[in-house]
């Protein structure tokens, strides 16, 4: 069993922790690197192809990966399908879309799948392949969507050089849009590609084109802007105390505070446009294209760095990271002091963008040139803060939604307070006066994203400290 980082808030008297506790479920028996599967989705006849899209998981194991390159623009309508493929490699159906598509999916809580295309769209994908709905915005979408607790979908799209954030009710409706700051340049790579993650209290963080970070409150309003150095195509991630890490064209990986002010930056050598991952040590791993992987303590300390990336290492239960490099073609597995355990031959020659996402099973799969490609591992995916792009398989890019409010004096001299949850997971409340022990105060499944609390026993303590934990 192991537990992710505690997430400490003084208010007053009062502390306030989040934790997580969970089992791993048991891992393959073969061979870690070899060969599983490996099955084309994409245009096998162009030898430049390669997938841009990484694969996301759904409950059942089930992988979802679109099969757009952006290397082969000359291919109108070819890279336009999102697949839906079993866990032994065998395809059960394929979605296709108005144009084509360069994002990853995310499957939200009803299994819904949710992708975007350049062609301004985003579909809802049932898990039988069929439409839900589809919602239009303004622009092209690139990047992959964030889905919230109670399965708001956040998508970004560029409408007339403008970056927009929508946030959309599941069902399909429009609930805002965000607009952010106007982008300077025309080039094509100026598309919005960076994509929105979702804090533990339900704040949407974004990185734009116009050299910005965004914090979102869930009703659209801004909390707070930071301005980068530069732009960013790499999207946010979200660390277990809600530090948001996010790299720069500047060169530069940042962590940012939940109020928008710089803890620390740390500088690579050349640009940062990967999602940064966080295990659940609290280290950061982060890929830079100076060709390199590296790993830093969560106070933005060097402890090493690999060569080789790709766009987000993956974290397993046992400590080993995978990665690819872009140009190698090979899939790499490191253990937690950063030495090589082995190294697999994707077997393509174009450059690899997909990040690898790890299987209840150690499974390790990977979009690579035309194929998808399914590697034996040893070891589940890690229980970490974020464990690989977009956070866990699934590819929700949310944080575990866990939140308590300053706790208010009520009338009989009780102390009260709102806890924000999310449905279908155990939450328990426990209290302590000195860290050493805790009591559980009470345990519940909470039906709603917020649940009251009182505390009936305050008044006999002269200070007490909260926490609420998920197993």
């Amino acid at each position: 069993m192991s537990a992710c980082p505690l997430k400490i808030v003084m208010l007053r008297n009062f502390a306030l922790l989040a934790g997580s506790f969970v089992f791993a479920p048991a891992v393959l028996a073969q061979q870690p690197g070899t060969l599983r599967w490996r099955i084309p989705i994409g245009n096998t006849a162009s030898s430049g192809w390669a997938v841009s899209s990484s694969p996301a998981l759904g409950p059942d194991g089930t992988i979802y990966i679109a099969n757009g390159s952006f290397f082969d623009t000359g291919l109108p309508l070819a890279g336009r399908k999102l697949y839906s493929i079993t866990p032994d490699g065998h395809t059960n159906w394929v979605f296709t879309t108005g144009n084509n598509v360069y994002a990853s999916p995310a499957v939200g809580p009803d299994g819904s799948i949710y992708i975007g295309s350049s062609d301004g769209n985003l579909y809802a994908v049932s898990p039988a392949g069929g439409t839900n709905w589809l919602f239009r915005t303004r622009g092209s979408i690139y990047s992959s969507a964030a889905v919230g607790a109670d399965g708001t979908v956040y998508v970004t799209s560029l409408s007339n050089r403008v970056n927009e954030l929508y946030s959309i009710r599941q069902d399909g409706s429009s609930n805002w849009v965000f607009h952010m700051g106007p982008v300077a340049f025309t080039s094509p790579d100026s598309a919005q590609f960076s994509s929105p993650a979702i804090g533990p209290d339900g704040t949407i963080y974004i990185g734009s084109m116009d050299t910005n970070v965004y914090a979102i409150h869930p009703d659209g309003t801004t909390n707070w802007t930071y301005r980068l150095g530069d732009v960013t195509y790499g999207s946010p991630s979200v660390g277990a105390d809600g530090t948001i890490y996010i790299g720069c064209d500047d060169y530069k990986i940042r962590a940012l505070a939940p109020d928008g002010h710089l803890r620390w930056l740390y500088p690579t050598t050349s640009f940062v446009e990967s999602s940064p991952v966080v295990g659940n040590d609290g280290r950061i791993y982060v890929a830079s294209l100076d060709q390199s992987t590296y790993a830093l303590t969560p106070s933005g300390t060097f402890l090493f760095r690999v060569m080789g990336f790709s766009d987000s290492p993956a974290l397993a239960a046992n400590g080993t990271f995978y990665l690819a490099g872009p140009d190698s073609g090979v899939l790499r597995a490191f253990d937690h002091a950063g030495s090589n355990r082995w190294s697999f031959n994707l077997g393509v020659s174009s450059p690899i963008f997909s990040s690898p996402v790890i299987g209840a099973d150690g499974t390790i799969y990977i979009g690579a040139g035309a194929f998808l490609v399914a590697v034996y591992g040893d070891s589940p995916p890690q229980q970490a803060p974020w464990s690989m792009f977009r956070r866990e398989p699934l590819h929700t890019a949310r944080a575990t939604q866990r939140a308590v409010s300053q706790p208010t004096l009520l009338p009989d001299g009780m102390f009260g307070m709102t806890l924000g949850t999310e449905t279908g997971l155990t939450y328990r409340v426990q209290a302590t006066v000195d860290f050493g022990s805790w009591t559980d105060l009470a345990t519940f499944v909470p039906t709603n994203f917020t649940s009251q609390f009182i505390d009936f026993d305050a008044t006999n303590f002269p200070s007490r400290f909260y926490r609420l934990a998920t197993p």
